[in-house]
């Protein structure tokens, strides 16, 4: 089932122009193992660079939020508002889930659900997809909407 993009876009606030990276974003490696042809990547590379997006951009966001607070206050909160734990929730309310292309075996004839780990790795993915398609401000205004609040 190929998920309806144009809903998922304003559900994260954000229209691609280049269509091309949120399917790469969306995709995991094991989908494309199981999907020989499949025009787009997966999303690891992308990932990789949404997780320094998203480090930078937190960082920077408690730092102007809290400027009396010191380095080990502003790392703690940090750690907090990052981890594939918060992501994978934050995701979960989102229902961004049922958007990842990813392989999912049967379990007595029902799909796994996508663990917590890929559903933060499938924002971290979005975040690059963002910042590539948009830039910087258009990243940043989706982690500070999304995920710093």
């Amino acid at each position: 089932m190929v998920p309806d993009i144009v809903q998922l876009e304003k559900k994260i606030g954000y229209a691609f122009k280049n269509k091309h990276l949120l399917w790469e974003a969306l995709t995991f490696k094991s989908f494309v193992h199981e999907h020989s042809g499949w025009e787009y990547g997966c999303n690891d590379r992308l990932a990789l660079l949404g997780d320094s997006v998203l480090d930078f951009v937190v960082t920077e966001e408690l730092l102007f939020r809290h400027p009396c607070k010191g380095a080990g206050e502003i790392t703690r909160t940090y750690i907090e508002t990052i981890k594939n734990e918060k992501l994978g929730k934050i995701a979960e309310s989102m229902n961004l889930g049922k958007y990842f292309l990813i392989f999912r075996r049967a379990n007595n004839g029902k799909p796994l659900s996508i663990s917590r780990y890929h559903l933060a790795s499938g924002v971290e993915a979005i975040i690059a997809a963002i910042y590539l398609d948009g830039g910087l401000a258009a990243a940043k205004k989706f982690i500070v909407s999304k995920i710093i609040k």
